[in-house]
């Protein structure tokens, strides 16, 4: 038997979903808890089972958070892409001062600064790292 089954392309493979808001419908029915699109309250996004223990609702409210939590990150990741060159140059500028007290011959200030540097580095090496990962979450 012959089948035009095709592997899907990246794009094709990318999910698709409802755009946000979502919402969670309060006492959804006796049996389920409904996640909704607040531009068709008519559709079901998901729904979970009702369980005893809270879980189940709770899973509900975190789906139903998911667009707007998505867009925070995606808020926050902007800043982040903001930061990083400032954060660069902030860098050179105390490598340059600590260049300069070692001139100077003020072992003190060299090493302050020295210490001011690495922790300017480790800070935009943990920023690059969460773009990175951030970004590779979104595909």
């Amino acid at each position: 038997m012959k089948t035009n089954l095709k592997p899907m392309t990246k794009e094709e493979h990318k999910a698709k979903h409802t755009p946000g808001p979502w919402f969670y419908q309060e006492n959804s029915d006796a049996y389920t808890h409904h996640v909704r699109p607040v531009s068709n309250p008519g559709t079901i996004i998901c729904f979970t089972s009702q369980g005893t223990n809270g879980v189940d609702e709770a899973n509900a409210r975190l789906i139903a958070a998911a667009p707007e939590t998505k867009q925070q990150r995606d808020v926050l990741l902007d800043a982040l892409r903001d930061c990083v060159e400032p954060i660069l140059r902030y860098e050179s500028c105390l490598q340059g001062y600590a260049e300069e007290s070692a001139y100077k011959g003020n072992r003190d200030n060299k090493s302050f600064w020295e210490k001011r540097t690495k922790e300017v580095v480790g800070l935009s090496r943990k920023i690059k790292q969460a773009i990175a990962q951030a970004e590779s979450n979104n595909e």
